[in-house]
């Protein structure tokens, strides 16, 4: 998986679950949701 190099020098994926202002109730916040009770997780 690519990453991206930090200038703390920490690496973060490149590609991610975006969840930035999902309103609460729609499909997007149900998805985000179960993602998070099923222990969602990018591996390397």
């Amino acid at each position: 998986m690519q990453k991206v190099l930090l200038n703390d020098g920490n690496a973060i994926p490149a590609v991610g679950f975006g969840v930035f202002m999902i309103p609460s109730g729609g499909p997007a916040y149900e998805a985000t949701l179960e993602a998070l009770l099923a222990a969602y997780k990018i591996e390397d």
